[in-house]
């Protein structure tokens, strides 16, 4: 059995933390959820991470008003930006939510820029922290991961509005 695969009620209650700390959405606007899924759009090898966030973006349909889009971005290595896995370009506007839900730790340090700029429109950045094993326990990652897993933190940490994490220790050591 997979360790690191949460019960559906953990899922569940991931998931619900997100609907219960929603941001107020301007009467005029519908809201959008612009949901990162990059690393399972490219391969989902259904370890772990990817087991909860498929979960999570599988659910949140049913979590979220019902008028609330739902766009899922994957990162465009080539234009170096998050894109709708159609391919169609993002902009921020307000009503609605970046989720970082993926452990995207490239894309979001590329996408770095694109992300302020949603930001600097109104729109609040959220990230999952699924855990913080390479900085608590870096002897089992090797140095370019652990580097890696750095820089998306400290760009996540310079740029997140909110954090969620899964699970009250990841929380304590975020």
């Amino acid at each position: 059995a997979d360790c690191l695969l949460f019960p559906p009620r953990r899922e569940a209650g991931l998931v619900m933390a997100v609907r219960r700390r929603w941001p107020p959405l301007p009467d005029q606007a519908v809201g959008r959820l612009l949901v990162d899924v990059s690393v399972i759009h490219r391969h989902d090898a259904g370890t772990g991470i990817q087991r909860v966030v498929r979960s999570i973006r599988d659910a949140l349909p049913g979590a979220v008003p019902a008028d609330m889009a739902i766009d899922h971005l994957a990162f465009d290595h080539r234009a170096g930006r998050f894109v709708t896995v159609a391919g169609e370009q993002i902009a921020g506007q307000p009503g609605s939510l970046f989720l970082g839900l993926d452990f995207s730790t490239d894309a979001v340090f590329r996408a770095r820029r694109q992300l302020a700029d949603l930001r600097a429109a109104g729109v609040p950045l959220w990230f999952l922290v699924h855990d913080v094993l390479p900085i608590s326990h870096p002897q089992w990652f090797t140095a370019a991961s652990r580097i890696k897993y750095r820089r998306w933190m400290r760009t996540c940490a310079a740029l997140a509005d909110e954090f969620l994490c899964v699970s009250p220790a990841t929380a304590d050591a975020l």
